[in-house]
C-alpha cells in the first residue's frame, strides 16, 4: 500500500509512529515510499504531512521534498475535483493554473543570453544563486556571470563609489569610499580627480587627510600629485598623514632639494609624536646624506623628547652603524647602562649587527650589566644564536644561569650554554 493513500489512518492512530512500525519499512524507506506517494488519500494539511514525514524518521530534506510533491498533489487534484463554477470560469481558472506552471518553467532560470558577448553560448543563472544570499545557504554554489554582465556590474559599482567620496553626507562614507578608490581604481584618472577634490575641497579635515594618504601611496610619482603633497604637507599636523605624504615624496623624489628639505625640517616637528612617526616611517628611506645624519645625531644628543630621541636613534643604527662616527656614538650608547636611549639601541644591534665582533663584545656586557630585565634576556638569547661557539660567551652563559636574578634570563642562559656545537 502506498503510504500516501493511507495517510487517513493515521486520523484513528493515537501515534504517527505506530503507523510506521506498522509497515514493517526501515525508516528511510518509508519515507521515499511517501515522498513517491501522489494518488489517493491526502493529508489534511502540511502541518499533519510534516509529522508523518518525522514520525517515518524523515529529516528537513525529506520534509521540504514532502512539502513540494503535497502542494504539487493538491493543485493537480483541484483541477480535477468538480467544480461550482460555470464552464466559462473554469475555462478561466484552467488557464490562470496552466500560465502559473509554465511561468515557474520559464522564469525559474534566468536567461541570460541578450547579455552573453557575440559568439559565446548563452547562458543560465537559477534566481536563488543571484538574489538569496549566500550566508542563508548551508552549501552555496559560486555564482559565474558572463564578462559582459561582469563588466557592467563593475562599471555601476564603480560610478556608485566615485560619487560617495564627494557626494554623501556622512564623512565616515566619504572616507571609506576614498580609501576603496585608492585600492581598487589605480589606474582610473577619473578616480584619480575624485581623490584631488577630495584633498582639497572636503569640509571634513579626517577626509582630506585619508585623501592624502591614498594620493602619497599610490601617485606620488606624477609630477601634479608631488606639488599637490608638497603644498599641502605645510598645513598637516597628524603625524600619520605626513609621513606618509613625505615617505611618498622621499621615495619617487629623492634628488629634489625643496622635499630633502622639507624632510629635514619635518624631523624636528614641534608635535613630537609627528616627528617620531615620521622617523619611524621613514626609516628605509632617510635620505645618505651628511646634512640628514647630522640632523638624527643631534635629535639623539640634544632633544629632551625621548619619543623622539628613540625614534632617531634607531634610524641611526639601522642604516649607519657602519660609519665610524654613527658606529662608535651607538655603541657607546648601548655600553652605558644608564643611557636612555640604551635599551632602543640594544634591539637594533640585536636585530642588524649581530655578526659584528665589536657588537658581540657589547652584547656580553649588556647581558650583566643592563638594569632591564628584557634587556638581558634579549641579548643573551642573541649571543646563544650567534656565537654558541664562543668560550667567552659560553662563561657567560655558566654566571647568569647561577647568578642573574631574573629567572627567564637564567633559562635562556641555560638553553645557550647547551648550544655549543661540536
Amino acid at each position: 500500500m502506498e503510504l500516501l493513500d493511507a495517510v487517513h489512518l493515521a486520523n484513528g492512530v493515537k501515534s504517527m509512529a505506530d503507523v510506521a512500525q506498522g509497515m514493517g519499512l526501515s525508516a528511510r524507506s518509508r519515507v521515499n515510499a511517501l515522498l513517491r506517494g501522489t494518488n489517493g488519500a491526502l493529508p489534511a494539511d502540511e502541518g499533519q504531512l510534516t509529522r508523518l514525514v518525522r514520525a517515518l524518521g524523515g529529516g528537513d530534506d525529506d520534509v521540504r521534498v514532502a512539502l513540494k510533491r503535497y502542494g504539487d498533489a493538491v493543485r493537480a487534484r483541484d483541477r480535477k475535483a468538480p467544480s461550482a463554477r460555470s464552464p466559462a470560469e473554469q475555462k478561466v481558472a484552467d488557464a490562470v493554473a496552466l500560465y502559473g506552471d509554465r511561468a515557474l518553467e520559464v522564469y525559474g532560470r534566468l536567461d541570460l543570453e541578450v547579455l552573453a558577448p557575440a559568439g559565446e553560448a548563452p547562458s543560465e543563472v537559477r534566481l536563488p544563486e543571484v538574489f538569496v544570499p549566500p550566508a542563508v545557504r548551508a552549501d552555496p554554489p559560486p555564482v559565474h556571470l558572463p564578462r559582459e554582465l561582469q563588466r557592467r556590474v563593475h562599471e555601476r559599482v564603480r560610478e556608485l563609489i566615485l560619487r560617495r567620496t564627494h557626494e554623501d553626507a556622512d564623512e565616515e562614507v566619504r572616507g571609506a569610499a576614498v580609501e576603496v578608490v585608492g585600492r581598487r581604481f589605480r589606474a582610473d584618472e577619473d578616480a584619480l580627480s575624485g581623490l584631488i577634490g577630495a584633498a582639497t575641497d572636503d569640509p571634513h579635515e579626517s577626509v582630506r587627510q585619508h585623501a592624502l594618504r591614498v594620493l602619497a601611496e599610490q601617485w606620488a610619482g606624477r609630477p601634479e600629485i608631488r606639488d599637490l603633497l608638497v603644498r599641502s604637507c605645510a598645513g598637516v599636523a597628524d603625524g600619520w598623514t605626513r609621513a606618509t605624504i613625505l615617505r611618498g615624496l622621499a621615495q619617487h623624489w629623492p634628488a629634489r632639494e625643496d622635499i630633502h628639505q622639507l624632510l629635514l625640517a619635518s624631523a624636528d616637528h614641534p608635535h613630537r609624536y609627528t616627528s617620531a612617526t615620521l622617523l619611524d616611517e621613514l626609516r628605509d628611506h632617510w635620505p645618505d646624506r651628511d646634512d640628514a645624519r647630522a640632523v638624527l645625531i643631534r635629535l639623539v644628543t640634544e632633544h629632551e623628547d625621548h619619543v623622539v630621541g628613540s625614534a632617531a636613534v634607531k634610524v641611526l643604527a639601522t642604516r649607519w652603524m657602519d660609519r665610524a662616527d654613527v658606529g662608535a656614538l651607538m655603541l657607546g650608547i648601548a655600553a652605558d647602562p644608564s643611557h636612555r636611549y640604551g635599551h632602543a639601541v640594544l634591539h637594533v644591534l640585536c636585530e642588524h649587527w649581530a655578526h659584528r665582533e665589536d657588537v658581540r663584545d657589547t652584547l656580553m656586557r649588556a647581558a650583566s650589566d643592563q638594569p632591564g630585565k628584557d634587556a638581558r634576556a634579549q641579548a643573551v638569547k642573541v649571543l646563544g644564536l650567534r656565537w654558541s661557539d664562543h668560550d667567552g660567551v659560553q662563561e657567560l652563559f655558566r654566571r647568569r644561569a647561577v647568578a642573574d636574578p631574573d629567572p627567564d634570563v637564567r633559562f635562556s642562559a641555560l638553553v645557550g650554554g647547551q648550544g655549543r656545537r661540536g
